[in-house]
């Protein structure tokens, strides 16, 4: 099967200046070397309440992207092409 198939989400938090602003933290694997990836967010700490986001998987077959964030709460993460979603929780206590 393409591996595409077997593309997953990961998403994380990083408190990049605590207090101002948090990094959330896209990761795509099980993609095609060279795949094209385009994604979406959607949450209340994003300018206009949304952001996108572009790239290419890597020879390993994986994508990282950093999305800032002003606010706690919950983000929408989309990704067309494989068709991947997923909600991740922004707290007081991501990691720093």
């Amino acid at each position: 099967p393409p591996a595409s198939s077997s593309a997953s989400m990961q998403i994380s938090c990083e408190h990049t200046d605590p207090g101002v602003s948090s990094e959330l933290i896209v990761r795509i694997s099980g993609l095609e070397p060279g795949q094209d990836i385009d994604g979406e967010v959607f949450g209340d700490g994003l300018e206009g309440g949304a952001d996108s986001f572009e790239g290419t998987a890597g020879s390993d077959g994986t994508a990282e992207f950093r999305i800032t964030i002003t606010d706690f709460g919950e983000y929408d993460v989309s990704v067309a092409s494989p068709a991947l979603s997923e909600t991740y929780t922004v707290t007081g206590d991501c990691p720093g």
